[in-house]
């Protein structure tokens, strides 16, 4: 099951862009996974304090099975009891010679209220060399196990002490893609619903499931993978034109750091007469201009805004090939001045190209390629065109 149905059941999907605001640092101790306390300020009430990775009670102690105040996951409060349960209180109830979670083959958590060992014995607590035959046995020995209680001594992503998903942070509860230390996967959730605030902003996800709550405007959907307004193209560190400068003031296209088009300006020089004959064809007047912007997204583009200002009664046609096209072809009358093309705004594999015309009869339109590749900037083309789908070819006289 993904990470983002494990957190969200109630939370119908929508979202954007992932990048974690919060480093929180796990260690073990002998009495279980414990935290150098963390502040809770921007995890706001979406997440069951009991599965939000958070030490809300200050105890040391994080989430359910190693919280004394969590009898499940779902639970709302971690506060510990009083008196403290039987698997936390430091006592050897069932007098078996072991004491409280996660050491006693009875606890498999500790807000249980009995340290009573099974019947039959976990594998954990068994004597025997189970199913991964690493030839260590049971708990502390065998690093499969994270507590005695537990049924499987085969390893997991959140407690193997390796960085599966590549994002800095190792295991439960560094690694916010991680539930627990049994979790099999670290992948993280988007940003956009993983219920915190991430950029601090008072708000958090596309939808917080909370009256109280407003949902972050930043994200335009559950999958979004950053909540944090996206930089302009021209302050956002990318040479997005592909053209060797890097945003204000380097890139001759960018007007000010909060310009969004880093395409260099287009200037048609038309030639006197007495060098070349007059255009038979008129330019589209004002020129069209294309704007795309995005990012990369684990080895895809990930398009968040794709636009064309073209004059009115103009066509934009729009060409696709590839196999993450949501559409081969797409014709657009422009009735206004911009139009805004929201069916190509995804994640787009490397070898997809899009082709752009915009047209209108008797006068030479716009062309524009873009050609995605895996964990690069799209390589841009612009040329004319006189109808779409036609071969491009060079702007007159520039």
């Amino acid at each position: 099951m993904s990470h983002l149905l494990r957190r969200c059941s109630a939370s119908p999907a929508v979202g954007r862009r992932i990048v974690p605001w919060l480093l929180v640092a796990a260690f073990v101790i002998a009495g279980g996974l414990s935290l150098d306390a963390p502040s809770p300020a921007h995890a706001l009430a979406r997440l069951a304090q009991c599965t939000n990775n958070l030490d809300d009670d200050l105890d040391g102690k994080i989430d359910f099975r190693q919280e004394p105040g969590c009898n499940s996951a779902n639970d709302a409060n971690e506060a510990d009891p009083v008196p403290l349960p039987a698997c936390s209180d430091r006592a050897d109830n069932d007098l078996d010679g072991k004491t409280d979670f996660p050491t006693d083959p009875g606890c498999p958590a500790a807000g249980n209220n009995n340290e009573g060992d099974p019947a039959s014995l976990p594998a954990c607590s068994d004597g025997v060399d189970n199913t991964d035959a690493d030839g260590k046995i049971d708990y502390p020995a065998d690093p499969g196990c994270n507590w005695a209680a537990d049924n499987s001594e085969a390893d997991r992503a959140c407690s193997d002490d390796l960085d599966n998903d590549a994002d800095g942070k190792a295991d439960f509860p560094s690694d916010f893609g991680c539930d627990n230390v049994n979790d099999m996967n670290e992948s993280d959730p988007p940003q956009c619903n993983d219920g915190r605030d991430n950029d601090g902003d008072g708000t958090l996800d596309a939808d917080t499931n909370i009256a109280t709550q407003s949902p972050d405007s930043d994200c335009l959907s559950a999958v979004d993978a950053v909540e944090a307004p996206a930089l302009a193209l021209c302050a956002d560190g990318v040479d997005n034109d592909a053209d060797g400068k890097t945003d204000y003031p380097a890139d001759p296209g960018c007007l000010s750091a909060a310009d969004d088009d880093e395409t260099d300006t287009q200037v048609f020089f038309v030639l006197p007469s007495s060098v070349q004959a007059p255009l038979q064809t008129p330019l589209l007047t004002p020129f069209p201009i294309v704007r795309l912007r995005g990012r990369t997204d684990r080895g895809r583009v990930r398009i968040t805004l794709l636009t064309v200002r073209a004059p009115e009664a103009s066509q934009v046609s729009i060409y696709c090939t590839g196999r993450s096209c949501p559409r081969k072809r797409l014709a657009i009358r422009a009735g206004k001045k911009v139009v805004r093309v929201r069916q190509f705004e995804r994640r787009l594999r490397g070898g997809t190209v899009l082709k752009i015309y915009v047209t209108k009869p008797g006068f030479v339109g716009k062309y524009t390629r873009f050609r995605f590749m895996s964990k690069r900037v799209p390589l841009r083309a612009d040329r004319c065109a006189n109808t779409p789908g036609t071969q491009p070819r060079d702007c007159p006289a520039s």
